[in-house]
């Protein structure tokens, strides 16, 4: 990797170190209640059990931003490592492809001798012009599950807003004439 592609990525680092480093949400719920206010209910805490963290639109866009983001401010680890570790391995490879593709523009005019029998082959071939339509291709692969990684980030932010507060159990039993069958068990 070149120097510039290591510069242009420390940024996009500290950024998804002080993301992950804030606390979920400004209230926390682990701290001693007042011993002088016994029995009286914050209405912050009571508030913040009626309402979504985030609204579904905030939600959205969130995680459009930054894939996992709004995961990570519904106390959704799975889905937020899921999320961040795509977006994380998808930023390397492109940046790992365009350097490669660089590398390759700048070597493009080298030539070499196929390893064909001396009476049919020419002179010599130029190899480059098939790798840098392959890099090319490679980038543009890369960059469409970035922005794939980001629409569906921010879908799974927008349905998970809107059923929040739903007690939902998702699993695997066997099923009664063999194989395995997927339930949903959602208590209202």
């Amino acid at each position: 990797m070149t120097a510039p592609a290591k510069l242009r990525l420390r940024p996009f680092a500290a950024a998804l170190v002080a993301l992950f480093a804030l606390p979920a949400s400004r209230t926390i719920l682990a701290q001693r209640p007042d011993s002088a206010r016994v029995g009286v209910v914050s209405l912050r805490v009571a508030d913040s059990l009626l309402k979504p963290p985030l609204s579904p639109r905030a939600a959205f866009l969130h995680s459009l931003l930054l894939p996992g983001w709004a995961q990570h401010r519904f106390h959704r680890t799975k889905a937020t490592l899921l999320f961040g570790s795509v977006e994380a391995m998808s930023l390397f490879m492109n940046v790992k492809t365009r350097v490669r593709l660089a590398d390759v523009r700048r070597n493009a005019r080298d030539s070499i001798v196929p390893p064909v029998p001396p009476s049919t082959r020419p002179d010599t071939i130029n190899l480059a012009q098939g790798v840098i339509r392959s890099r090319k291709q490679q980038v543009e692969d890369w960059t469409t599950l970035l922005i794939f990684n980001h629409l569906l980030a921010g879908a799974d932010a927008f349905v998970s807003a809107h059923l929040w507060d739903v007690p939902a159990q998702v699993g695997f039993q066997p099923a009664p004439g063999g194989g395995v069958a997927i339930v949903a068990r959602v208590r209202w």
